[in-house]
């Protein structure tokens, strides 16, 4: 049985009107052209060596509204050497070749059975993970909006910049590029509450000092941070050793952006990088609340 990752390509990259294919290491590699000839697809295809788990199948559903519960399952090591080489492929491109963005968090997943009792085995030859936009709604400005923006102008001009990086935050959140988002909500919380401290302990200190900073904190965690939110940030905490409340929640905000602000191979710490974006989902989440009801407070209230 092989097993393929089909990746679509945003790059400037010339390789012609065909597509090329080569099998390097035992390891089939698929180059797909657009109409203009630039590279807008990558297939790897592997063998999935013997005794290695593969599962595809298709269970009736206990749900009256699910036609069925799909199963696929491929052993993990092997997933992540093919998402190794592609991470590989890109960067190499990327800084030679203009290769823009290989996609491979949506990339569809596929099944190449060499046999009949393989065949037998599949009940689901492809499938493909896309994250879908996060859902945006529209706000209506009245008159009366546009004047109270315009009257109290000498009130709200204080908080200008950190509204923008707010702006900017909630951008880069609906792009997934959360690392950028965490710098940017962070950006408002240090300007709102750090008194001009950039140091982290001192920061820490400014922020873990302030009541209005403290109750939004809590706030947070009683009303929108559950399930896999909760999680992802209990599993931050623990990795830096930071009691959970909302004293180690304002300890992680801040040692989490010195975390982001370095980067060493070396280190052992959960760092960002441009293949890790997703691990910052939920700690950039938390921030965007964190920076919306500070704002709210602090301009309205």
């Amino acid at each position: 049985m092989k097993f393929g990752l089909k990746c679509r390509v945003d790059s400037l990259t010339e390789i012609g009107k065909v597509p090329v294919q080569v099998t390097i290491d035992g390891i089939d590699f698929t180059l797909e052209p657009s109409k203009e000839g630039l590279l807008n697809g990558l297939t790897v295809i592997a063998k999935i060596e013997p005794g290695k788990k593969f599962v595809s199948q298709i269970a009736p559903s206990p749900y009256p509204d699910v036609a069925g519960v799909l199963t696929v399952d491929v052993d993990q090591q092997f997933i992540e050497s093919l998402k190794s080489l592609i991470e590989y492929i890109e960067s190499i491109l990327s800084f030679q070749f203009e290769v823009k963005k290989i996609y491979l968090e949506e990339a569809e997943r596929f099944f190449v059975p060499e046999n009949e009792e393989e065949m037998g085995k599949i009940d689901v030859m492809s499938f493909s993970l896309q994250k879908r936009p996060y859902p945006e709604q529209t706000r209506r400005l009245t008159l009366d909006d546009f004047k109270d923006i315009l009257q109290g102008r000498s009130k709200y001009q204080p908080f200008k910049v950190a509204c923008l990086f707010h702006r900017e935050g909630i951008r880069e959140f609906s792009s997934f590029r959360y690392i950028q988002a965490f710098y940017n909500f962070y950006f408002v919380l240090e300007d709102l509450y750090g008194q001009g401290k950039t140091n982290n302990n001192q920061i820490g200190e400014k922020f873990k000092s302030n009541q209005t900073l403290r109750a939004i904190v809590q706030r947070m965690l009683d009303t929108f941070i559950k399930g896999e939110h909760l999680t992802n940030i209990q599993n931050f905490l623990a990795e830096e050793k930071i009691p959970f409340g909302v004293d180690g929640i304002l300890e992680l905000v801040v040692q989490v952006r010195g975390n982001l602000h370095h980067y060493s191979g070396k280190s052992t710490k959960r760092k960002g990088t441009p293949l890790n974006q997703g691990d910052f989902e939920s700690i950039a989440f938390l921030l965007m609340g964190l920076s919306q009801f500070s704002l709210t407070e602090v301009m309205f209230k």
